[in-house]
């Protein structure tokens, strides 16, 4: 995970760059978060999110973007401090054509977060939204990569 998203990160930076806006990226845990799935599903997740993120920042805005390991899970968490969601939007946010021009946000065709959602379940992972009190954040998990005993007794074959 810590691959495609410096990735999606690099191709975002000329976006960002015209917003003038700041992004923090961390991570804790492990060094390696790997996950099952399509690495170009994966970077499809944090792309059509992060994208998202930056369209809804207001000039000079920050963005957070967090990496984190447990036992099954790598959690990603895409935040937008002093930003506000849509309350229009909050129980239909996932649904296909969902489209908002809130706090002055250029909507695309509505359907990203559906595909995000999408994805995230296809790859067996969670997605939620969550609005502070002056943030947003989409957090998704995807289940860690297992080790097969095949790969732990390094056998080859």
């Amino acid at each position: 995970m810590v691959e495609v998203i410096q990735a999606v990160i690099d191709d975002m930076a000329v976006l960002m760059k015209k917003k003038n806006l700041s992004l923090r990226w961390s991570m804790a845990g492990k060094s390696e978060l790997i996950v099952e799935g399509d690495e170009l599903r994966l970077h499809q997740i944090v792309q059509n999110i992060l994208s998202n993120a930056v369209k809804a920042a207001p000039l000079n805005g920050k963005i957070r973007v967090t990496a984190s390991y447990n036992s099954n899970h790598v959690r990603v968490v895409i935040a937008n401090p002093g930003v506000k969601l849509d309350p229009a939007l909050k129980s239909v946010l996932f649904q296909p054509f969902t489209k908002s021009s809130f706090g002055g946000y250029k909507a695309g065709a509505g359907l990203g977060l559906s595909v995000v959602e999408t994805l995230v379940k296809a790859h067996g992972g969670t997605l939620e939204v969550v609005e502070g009190q002056r943030q947003v954040a989409f957090t998704f998990s995807i289940p860690i990569r297992r080790r097969t005993a095949h790969e732990d007794t390094g056998s080859r074959g």
